[in-house]
């Protein structure tokens, strides 16, 4: 019994020493860091990355949920992703440049609010002393910052009106906050210097690649362009330029996508200074510029046809030139589309190849087709363009 005594008074004793201990803990010892001082930046979490140039708006657009924030400059606009099983692109997360690593955004000398602003409509601009036009649409919910650029061509015989309403890409660029331009070819019937097509253009040597570059140019000058972010893709005769402008401007272009245009230079001159990301779109039924290569059925201005290679045959030299495996992956894959892609590649680059069952010379919408140039598929090009290119920066 004393025993039992003895032992409850010794624990009774060592009980307010322990409570000491556990408040001494929970407090800190003396030699603990000071309390950060009001105002000062907390420090990052573990494995944290910097910011690149915001996180991009929602617009149900954004993709891959699981892989965390993508990273994506538009201004301040946030949004949970989508995590649509659309995208199945490896390289989720953070936005990523040409040279690996977050983005830093490149501001334009329209950021600097010199000279007049851009406006939304139709802008006039000489080129080698020729009068010249683009449309210009402005997101209509205001940003802060610089803002991505995408460069829109339209079809033989379009314009930049034609290219704007068979695309809707104003209403993506207005969910998603970027800037979207459509030029006007020349001739009648307008055209692209693509190369071998289309004759007005190519017979004269018209220096449509400079135009562009003077495009991109000129909206950098009198709006607030991320100059990482500028991207270009178009349809038929513009697809055919985009494919031109991704091996000899890639320098100016993060990423180039084109629909029912393929290469109309010779392959073997392609050469871009750098891995460029590349999408191609095309239907397997179309009769104007062949999927499988030839001749078709384009007339152009009572010229011989040009002659085009084969889809597969422009996706290996773009394989080629950036340095992709030569594996591939399913990327999309509902109802009449089925696409493969190509990646990693270098320079944190990728090429997807999409095909359209059944698909014409036209541009492929999820929604009720307006033109006769516009099909019905599972695959919509302008949300899906908007995507791949949301991926890429220089």
């Amino acid at each position: 019994m004393n025993r039992w005594k003895i032992t409850a008074g010794y624990l009774a004793g060592l009980l307010p020493l322990l409570a000491m201990a556990r408040l001494l803990t929970a407090c800190g010892s003396p030699s603990s860091a000071a309390p950060q001082a009001p105002g000062a930046d907390a420090a990052a979490p573990p494995g944290s990355s910097p910011s690149a140039v915001g996180a991009p708006a929602d617009g149900g657009l954004a993709d891959e949920a699981s892989s965390g924030a993508q990273g994506a400059a538009i201004g301040d606009s946030g949004g949970a992703q989508d995590g649509s099983a659309v995208a199945t692109h490896a390289a989720g997360g953070a936005l990523t440049g040409a040279e690996g690593g977050p983005v830093a955004a490149r501001p334009s000398a329209g950021c600097a609010d010199a000279g007049a602003p851009a406006s939304t409509g139709s802008v006039n601009l000489a080129f080698e002393s020729t009068a010249r036009s683009y449309l210009l649409h402005l997101p209509a919910t205001a940003t802060k910052g610089p803002i991505p650029l995408v460069i829109n061509l339209h079809m033989y015989g379009g314009s930049g009106a034609v290219q704007e309403s068979l695309t809707g890409m104003d209403t993506v660029a207005d969910s998603e906050g970027f800037i979207v331009t459509y030029p006007n070819g020349l001739g009648d019937p307008t055209d692209w210097n693509a190369g071998s097509c289309c004759s007005a253009a190519s017979e004269g040597n018209r220096d449509d690649v400079g135009f562009i570059a003077a495009v991109v140019d000129d909206v950098a000058a009198h709006a607030c362009v991320d100059l990482a972010r500028v991207y270009v893709a178009g349809f038929s005769n513009g697809g055919m330029m985009t494919v031109r402008l991704a091996c000899q401007m890639a320098d100016t272009f993060a990423a180039a996508a084109t629909v029912s245009g393929t290469a109309a230079i010779p392959l073997d001159t392609c050469q871009p200074s750098r891995p460029i990301a590349f999408l191609h779109v095309h239907g397997n039924a179309d009769p104007l510029v062949p999927y499988d290569g030839g001749s078709g059925g384009l007339a152009i201005s009572g010229e011989p046809t040009p002659v085009f290679p084969a889809v597969a045959q422009e996706i290996a030299t773009m394989r080629g030139e950036d340095n992709c495996p030569a594996a591939s992956d399913v990327y999309f894959d509902q109802g009449n589309a089925s696409c493969t892609q190509f990646s990693p590649c270098g320079s944190e680059s990728e090429v997807i190849f999409c095909t359209i069952s059944g698909g014409g010379h036209a541009w492929p919408t999820s929604g009720t087709p307006t033109s006769e140039y516009a099909e019905m598929s599972a695959f919509d090009a302008t949300t899906q363009i908007w995507r791949f290119f949301n991926r890429h920066a220089l």
